[in-house]
């Protein structure tokens, strides 16, 4: 017997393996049984042919006597097919007991038309609580296809009940796809009834959930332990081209306020203004805790936008996972934490690759809860702009990025406010090994933190205490920048270092063709140019206002997308004054903005290009 993934941590499949099936969607197989609902009631008689009357005749792999029921197709068992006659565009499931439409077909496949054409609902009013379908085929992967439909109202209120809409509760691996659906206020209201819209999968058996062109909102669950107030499934969740909004989950430890997942793969979509109110409910729209080593979230091109937590450690205003990668053309913007010890106000991950990106407006307000953007042990930001974030309660730190280790490669910290230690990045070193911090062709400007001692990047070790076995405070380090901008960032207002550490803590910035505005003069900090290259820069980059300065690619959802915003430099130092120590082709905003277009690359995350705006050497429209 195999046990839950979710429960115990084992997962079977990797995420790339995982994106290889999400992509092999299955359509109804031709030539299979199909049956035309003809009757819109849900009252059944032998002259009749309603949608419970269909689903028992493909159960049943028999159209029976009691229904006028008829297969048009060919041999029930394989991609069994029900439709529905023109006027037939809303059934109303009657106000009794366990209602549900219960599914045994283990290959079935239910057609509405259009986007949500025919609505499938508990009737307006209802009193007694019950799901829309529930499937409990016992084959061997069961699979269950709806398109063009709307379902809504379904209800669950009991302990366990799972899926208030729908409950794919199978003996074997299952499958649910949905295809130009609407599913909406739909709920689970009792303790540890996961899924408040959809639940795939049982305590023994993976769920795999797909969604497509389709719209999850305003479905809930209510009950500790009731996780993925839209979607709960014990393996994977795969979204393209969709909307899932308006989801939630309220109880303590009910993580997920739309997912639930141990995969998660966006591509084309969006997540916005779901939320999580309990105590240990992270992840204000996705959560995929507990595979080791396996789960996580990945994809391109979708928004995550407006998602929240409230309760006490309860990580990760949108996103609360082991690995975030990779997210390619992600906006994340405007979500929020406010409880305590509730990390990452964007993102809460063990690991994550970032690329070509915006986090944007996100936030931790609570006290000790750091990375006002994204919260992560391991972290890669490439090509990528963290702007607005704040670590705005007591104690907190790392207004864009809280790390243990970090790579930034062409990217912007801009704008980004912190309690206390960094601004834009806080780097604590944990391990006794070789620590990695370093920032290639990057701008970071223009951060506050808000206590002395403060600076734009910010490395220590205090943040180490309680992360598990092989994290113990270190005294020292070292951190690599090079062909960077530091410049224009403030400690309480006030101009100050671009670097700082921790009392007690010593750290060599090794630096090369860097334009650093204010050096640090920290004893305990030790700057090493290397050898051969141009001494650090030290005055004023000339930098203008973070903007849409070109787009070679937009991140978001169709919709929603938009440029990465950057600093733009016209006459400045920073100009011709770098390198290229990783080979990019491109700045950070893509193809067509090459690297190298002067006598040397710039410094700094943006390269200015042939014919650029060489105006600002006047001294008055530039940014210091």
């Amino acid at each position: 017997m195999r046990s839950n993934q979710i429960a115990n941590g084992l997962s079977r499949r990797p995420i790339a393996l995982a994106l290889s099936l999400a992509l092999a969607a299955i359509a109804p197989a031709a030539g299979a049984a199909t049956v035309e609902v003809t009757t819109a009631d849900d009252a059944a008689t032998s002259s009749t042919c309603t949608l419970r009357q269909a689903i028992s005749a493909m159960n049943a792999a028999a159209v029976g006597v009691s229904s006028s029921c008829v297969n048009s197709g060919g041999s029930f068992g394989t991609g069994d097919t029900i439709t529905f006659a023109a006027d037939v565009t809303a059934v109303s499931l009657a106000d009794i007991a366990n209602n549900e439409l219960l599914i045994t077909d283990p290959s079935l496949a239910i057609q509405g038309t259009g986007m949500g054409g025919v609505t499938v609902s508990r009737v307006t009013g209802a009193t007694n609580p019950f799901r829309i379908f529930h499937d409990t085929a016992s084959a061997a992967g069961n699979f269950l296809y709806l398109t063009g439909l709307t379902i809504s109202n379904g209800a669950t209120t009991a302990a366990n009940a799972n899926g208030g809409a729908i409950f794919v509760d199978t003996r074997q691996d299952g499958e649910l796809v949905l295809t130009n659906c609407v599913v909406s206020g739909n709920s689970t209201g009792g303790a540890n009834a996961v899924g408040g819209a959809i639940a795939v999968g049982d305590a023994f058996n993976d769920g795999t959930v797909q969604v497509l062109n389709s719209v999850i909102s305003g479905n809930s669950t209510g009950g500790y332990g009731a996780a993925g107030g839209a979607i709960y499934a014990t393996h994977q969740a795969y979204l393209k081209d969709s909307i899932v909004s308006g989801n939630s989950t309220i109880g303590n430890s009910s993580p997920g306020g739309a997912i639930r997942t141990i995969v998660t793969i966006l591509y084309s979509s969006t997540i916005t203004d779901n939320f999580t109110q309990g105590n240990y409910s992270g992840g204000g729209a996705i959560a995929t805790l507990g595979a080791s080593g396996a789960d996580g979230v990945e994809g391109n091109y979708s928004t995550i936008s407006g998602n929240s937590t409230s309760g006490y450690m309860s990580p990760g205003g949108a996103i609360n996972t082991r690995f975030f990668g990779t997210a390619l053309y992600f906006l994340i913007s405007n979500n929020s934490t406010s409880g305590n010890k509730s990390n990452g106000g964007g993102v809460y991950s063990r690991e994550s690759f970032i690329d070509d990106s915006v986090v944007t407006g996100n936030e931790v307000t609570g006290d000790d809860s750091n990375g006002g953007g994204i919260w992560t042990r391991s972290g890669t930001v490439q090509r990528s702009t963290l702007s607005a974030n704040h670590a705005s309660g007591t104690g907190d730190s790392g207004g864009a990025l809280w790390a243990i280790s970090a790579h930034l490669v062409e990217s912007t910290l801009s704008g980004n406010v912190a309690a206390s230690g960094g601004g834009g990045l806080t780097g604590n070193v944990c391990t006794s090994s070789t620590p990695s911090f370093a920032i290639y062709n990057s701008t970071i400007a223009f951060n506050t933190t808000d206590s002395a001692g403060g600076a734009a990047v910010y490395l220590g070790s205090s943040g180490c205490a309680g992360l598990g076995a092989g994290n113990s405070q270190q005294i020292s380090s070292a951190i690599t920048v090079a062909s960077s901008i530091l410049s224009n960032n403030t400690v309480d207002s006030v101009v100050s270092a671009d670097i700082g550490v921790q009392s007690g803590f010593a750290l060599t910035v090794n630096t090369s063709y860097d334009l650093m505005q204010r050096p640090p003069s920290n004893a305990a900090i030790m700057l090493v140019n290397a050898a051969g290259t141009p001494a650090l820069i030290t005055l004023g980059p000339r930098l203008i206002a973070l903007g849409n300065n070109g787009c070679g690619k937009k991140s978001g959802a169709p919709g929603t997308s938009i440029c990465v915003p950057t600093h733009a430099i016209g006459c400045s130092p920073a100009v011709d004054s770098g390198s290229n120590p990783l080979s990019a082709i491109d700045d950070e905003r893509g193809t067509g903005y090459a690297r190298l277009s002067g006598n040397a690359p710039d410094i700094g995350a943006y390269e200015l290009q042939p014919g650029g705006d060489e105006i600002f050497c006047d001294g008055f429209d530039g940014l210091e």
